[in-house]
């Protein structure tokens, strides 16, 4: 018995920090056409990525079926456990629907959905903290209130570089006209996820977008107590590049949890996407 946490694979939550909290990760499916792949279990992100720059098909990414929802909470609640799944927003994916359908056919089960507004590792920082959380001991109306409290701020409190907006535009996410706008001149573009994608900036070249990115979460995040976490698509050096960067303007507490990118994200991303999100410690 106790509190359960479930999220889903566009959390980019690292399987062994999984292992170790007992979070359980619901993946996504990645389509190729007419293929079809299940995020981080029959394909890897190597495999993924290879596949990508192969491929002459841009692939596309679709949530998980009510089921498999539905077969994990049967599993977690057989011991009359409590559940608490953590999802990407509701308006950047219908993996949430497939949740609440989940949920709807176990009425006898203590499942309670959240929508975090949210993707990568502003996601995965409320998951990883929701699960912390489980694991001192704390009830789930605890743990509710503090994602009620925290989900604002990782909405707020994130921000991504994307290499091209190819990706984002083929997939829906943003208009033609905002992708041509990252297109010229080598653009590299900031964006943030609240519910929907947000521009936050553009550079030409990369090394000013990265300055840009630091000085963007460095401006945000301001003197008080964070924990940060950062996400990338193959770009792990800078990744780490810019953690040096944030430790040297930032009050950071705890370790700096890195995520890689699964290929649900990278799908919408594209390669050599790096992201960070800066959440308050209480």
């Amino acid at each position: 018995m106790g509190i359960k946490i479930v999220t889903d694979s566009t959390s980019d939550f690292p399987k062994a920090l999984a292992a170790e909290l007992g979070v359980t990760i619901v993946p996504l499916n990645v389509h190729f056409g007419d293929e079809v792949y299940v995020d981080g279990v029959t394909i890897s992100q190597e495999e993924f990525l290879d596949k990508l720059t192969k491929s002459a098909v841009m692939p596309r990414s679709s949530q998980p079926s009510p089921g498999a929802f539905k077969e994990v909470y049967e599993q977690l609640a057989a011991d009359g456990s409590e559940i608490i799944s953590i999802h990407i927003g509701e308006k950047l994916s219908g993996t949430i629907q497939s949740a609440r359908l989940a949920a709807e056919m176990l009425p006898e089960a203590k499942i309670t959905i959240v929508d975090t507004r949210s993707a990568t590792m502003a996601e995965g920082g409320l998951v990883c903290l929701a699960a912390e959380a489980a694991k001192a001991g704390k009830s789930k109306e605890e743990i509710l209130d503090l994602l009620n409290r925290l989900i604002p701020a990782a909405a707020d409190g994130n921000i991504l570089l994307v290499d091209t907006l190819e990706y984002l535009e083929k997939n829906g996410r943003i208009g033609k006209a905002a992708s041509l706008l990252g297109s010229i001149l080598s653009m590299k573009v900031l964006i943030r996820i609240d519910d929907i994608i947000h521009p936050v900036g553009k550079e030409r070249g990369r090394a000013k977008a990265v300055k840009s990115l630091v000085n963007y979460a460095v401006s945000k995040a301001g003197k008080r107590p964070m924990r940060l976490f950062v996400a990338h698509v193959d770009a792990r050096e800078e990744a780490e590049q810019i953690v040096d960067q944030l430790k040297q303007e930032l009050n950071l507490v705890g370790d700096v949890i890195f995520m890689e990118m699964g290929p649900v994200i990278s799908t919408h991303t594209g390669p050599k996407t790096v992201g960070v999100c800066w959440l308050p410690v209480e």
